[in-house]
């Protein structure tokens, strides 16, 4: 008495790549979420939307860290 391994149907191949593809897209927007706690918004944007201290203190900044890499 032989025993086989049980088969895969299409069905289940299709849905193992969409679980795939979401779980990859949800993975994704985690790195971003995460991610986008550090990084400040831009200077143009904050002046845009009257926050002129703060877009001038973030452009220092990068303007400062710009010149400390030889630039």
């Amino acid at each position: 008495m032989t025993t086989s391994a049980p088969r895969c149907s299409p069905r289940d191949a299709v849905l193992a790549v969409w679980l795939s593809a979401i779980l990859l897209g949800a993975l994704l927007a985690l790195i971003v979420l995460i991610s986008r706690r550090r990084i400040p918004e831009s200077p143009r944007w904050l002046a845009c939307r009257g926050r002129h201290a703060e877009a001038d203190r973030i452009a220092a900044g990068l303007e400062a860290a710009s010149r400390g890499r030889g630039r």
